[in-house]
């Protein structure tokens, strides 16, 4: 799509012009990571799939169609959630909507970076599928699981983690706080089928993720050479919207910080229930969530400083 930027805003050349929600008032926008339903990528994609970012993310997974991935493959979850949020967010708001703030929940964050027009979206599709790849070749080496444990607080959940790792079944890390009573553990799998056993016993429950690998723990470690290989050599500009980051829940519209807090997001725990604090700081007090699905409108029900509300409805397939 053709674009051109005169006085820093974008004037859209061919396809609907870019939404214009400005003022503190205005929601922001949420991208969700990894954990998605494959039915709700899928649907996405194919909603979507005239998009030339659909077109790219078929031919480097080498299928015709949405319907043939395999979505239990990271190195392909990875790249299709990535578009299809991508391309979700330009369908209802516009490739360069004025809005106070973007977010991103872990994989998130590389579309979020994407849609401030920090990234480039080839270049960030280039990005998730080299993610993808990293991790699929890092959990072949050492195997992780993540869990979610609904309905115990940090200081509690830690205690079940230090416990199950005393017995000895392994790493068991902090890898996300999504909210006040939903805190994921992440480590190696007979730690997290130890957590599991031992909520299934308690007022508290447990919630397996279909993710392969123990991501933001020290089980991604050895990703971390091949990973900022691929960082050094993507092209990073000043962001157009203040990205608020989950890793560190500061906002950010530097490259460099950039550049560092997708390194270190491997390693590191998703600060989510933080970074709805400090989008709330802002001044920003709802945000829209381009999806793919729901999953981050689902843990706002929980509580959390933002209110996730409706957006525009899709506005075709053209934006971007």
């Amino acid at each position: 799509m053709n674009t051109r930027e005169e006085g820093g805003a974008v004037s859209v050349i061919d396809g609907e012009p870019p939404a214009i929600h400005a003022g503190r008032r205005s929601p922001g926008i949420a991208f969700a990571g990894q954990g998605v339903r494959a039915d709700a990528i899928r649907a996405v994609l194919h909603a979507h799939r005239d998009h030339p970012l659909v077109g790219m993310l078929l031919a480097e997974l080498g299928s015709s169609a949405a319907d043939e991935l395999d979505l239990t493959d990271i190195r392909v979850s990875t790249a299709a959630t990535y578009v299809a949020g991508l391309v979700e967010a330009y369908s209802r708001f516009g490739p360069a909507a004025d809005v106070p703030v973007v977010v991103g929940h872990s994989l998130g964050e590389i579309t979020a970076l994407v849609y401030a027009r920090a990234v480039r979206p080839e270049d960030g599709l280039r990005l998730a599928l080299a993610r993808g790849r990293i991790c699929h070749t890092e959990q072949l080496r050492r195997p992780g699981a993540m869990i979610a444990v609904i309905g115990l607080d940090l200081a509690a959940a830690d205690r079940l983690r230090r416990q199950v790792s005393a017995e000895g079944h392994g790493v068991l890390e902090i890898a996300g706080v999504n909210g006040s009573r939903q805190i994921v553990l992440s480590g190696e799998p007979a730690a997290v089928a130890s957590v599991a056993a031992r909520l299934e016993t308690s007022s508290a429950r447990g919630v397996l993720l279909p993710i392969g690998g123990g991501f933001h723990s020290s089980l991604m470690a050895g990703a971390l050479p091949h990973w900022r290989r691929e960082l050094r050599s993507l092209g990073i500009r000043p962001s157009r919207v203040t990205v608020v980051s989950c890793i560190d829940s500061r906002p950010h519209r530097d490259p460099e910080a950039f550049r560092a807090l997708l390194e270190s997001a491997l390693v590191r725990p998703v600060l989510w229930s933080d970074t709805l604090e400090a989008v709330r700081g802002l001044g920003v007090e709802q945000l829209w969530e381009a999806g793919p699905g729901r999953v981050l409108r689902s843990l706002a029900r929980r509580g959390g400083a933002v209110e996730f509300v409706d957006g525009p409805a899709p506005r075709g397939t053209r934006d971007g």
